[in-house]
């Protein structure tokens, strides 16, 4: 029994599995996300990580309410910015990355839309 808790993937198994059984309630703008006819994701918006920690980062994924994403290397980037800088505004990630502006906007859309990240604005 010992040797079971001590494994270090049943450890890492079971960090995944209660990170996606924890929730951080967060709303959706659907005033953004609901609305076809919505312009851009406005410069002045802030987002937030809806996880109490970025559990699986370091390994190119996250769990978030529930869900696990795996991510290329510009997602992980993203969520890391996000994650050391929670008040950025959306202009400031954008100015940060390296990646093009509208893969950013469409990265974070969809994020939003599949409960990983919340929106402020």
């Amino acid at each position: 029994m010992n040797e079971f808790i001590c494994d270090r993937d049943n450890y890492e198994r079971f960090l995944n599995e209660f990170t996606a059984g924890s929730r951080v309630e967060s709303p959706l703008s659907l005033e953004v996300f609901g609305n076809p006819s919505a312009g851009p994701l406005p410069d002045i918006a802030t987002f937030f990580l809806n996880s109490n920690k970025a559990h699986g980062l370091d390994k190119n994924y996250i769990i978030a309410n529930g869900t696990k994403l795996s991510m290329d290397d510009s997602g992980a980037e993203l969520i890391r910015f996000i994650t050391d800088h929670p008040r950025a505004t959306l202009a400031e990630i954008i100015e940060h990355s390296g990646t093009p502006e509208a893969q950013i906007r469409e990265l974070i859309t969809q994020l939003c839309r599949n409960d990983i990240l919340g929106m402020i604005f």
